[in-house]
């Protein structure tokens, strides 16, 4: 199995509602972003993939949608869209208000660099979302590529913290029946499990995520 990994950064601030700390208010933060990509077959170049088409069909998208923002997440939305409708006494500014109020007027929030998202933001929530993109764009019919993980800095300084989702598709998809492989997050040995009674297969992940074995 080949691999490959690019990252990229963005500067974006979001908020995470209901949090009992600072990050209930709007902050922002450095994200570094890591995408891992894989295929059991080089192209004819002798690539996975060229790193300029990672960069250009995935980073470039992050970045032109992300990039200098501030996030929205769903339920930030909704209030938002309720109190900045007009009410009683015309005491809620409207929307047009607000883009008056900045001198905006006719410009949509995007263009301010507001930007509202279908979930709530974390780095996790992040990581799954950008996972998903990266499948639809680069695991296309015919294509040999596959993707492995998603991966989100929140914190670069001091220390380092980070999300990642993947899938267990991403894990075991491609292993027949005892194939060994590595882990693409931490290069262990996985092998696939096959159940001699139904016949279901599970991943390592899922096996011991059910519970592991029943011994009588």
């Amino acid at each position: 199995m080949y691999r490959v990994v690019k990252t990229g950064y963005i500067d974006m601030a979001h908020r995470i509602r209901g949090h009992q700390g600072k990050c209930k208010r709007f902050h922002g933060h450095t994200w570094k972003i890591e995408l891992s990509l894989s295929s059991e077959q080089l192209d004819t170049l002798g690539m996975v993939i060229d790193f300029g088409e990672v960069g250009d069909k995935f980073f470039k998208s992050v970045d032109m949608i992300y990039d200098h923002t501030l996030v929205i997440g769903r339920a930030d939305a909704k209030a938002l869209k309720a109190e900045c409708s007009l009410g009683p006494d015309n005491e809620n500014l409207t929307l047009d208000d607000f883009r008056r109020a900045l001198g905006v007027q006719g410009s949509s929030l995007e263009a301010l660099g507001i930007h509202a998202v279908k979930f709530d933001l974390t780095a996790e929530t992040f990581a799954k979302h950008l996972f998903t993109e990266a499948q639809r764009i680069f695991e296309g019919s015919g294509s040999t590529v596959h993707v492995d993980y998603a991966r989100v800095y929140e914190k670069l300084h001091p220390t380092e913290s980070y999300a990642e989702y993947t899938s267990d598709s991403s894990i075991a998809g491609t292993l027949t029946l005892g194939e060994a492989a590595e882990c693409p997050a931490c290069s262990s040995r996985l092998l696939r499990i096959k159940c001699a009674g139904c016949h279901r297969e599970w991943s390592p992940k899922t096996f011991w995520a059910s519970g592991g074995p029943k011994i009588d």
